[in-house]
């Protein structure tokens, strides 16, 4: 799950994300952050680094 939607779904690693309250309020809540200038965005992903295959 991103990062910015784990304010909204408090919810433990490995497990499913449900809403613990109405929709219509969890739309609400997403949509006054996203108002207040705290929108989803892109984060800086850290992987590690992968060897090269072989070419054919």
């Amino acid at each position: 799950m991103e990062l910015w939607k784990r304010g909204l779904h408090p919810i433990e690693e490995h497990s499913r994300a449900v809403p613990l309250i109405p929709v219509p309020e969890l739309f609400t809540r997403a949509w006054e952050r996203v108002r207040a200038g705290d929108a989803p965005a892109y984060e800086e992903l850290t992987t590690r680094v992968t060897r090269k295959g072989r070419r054919r």
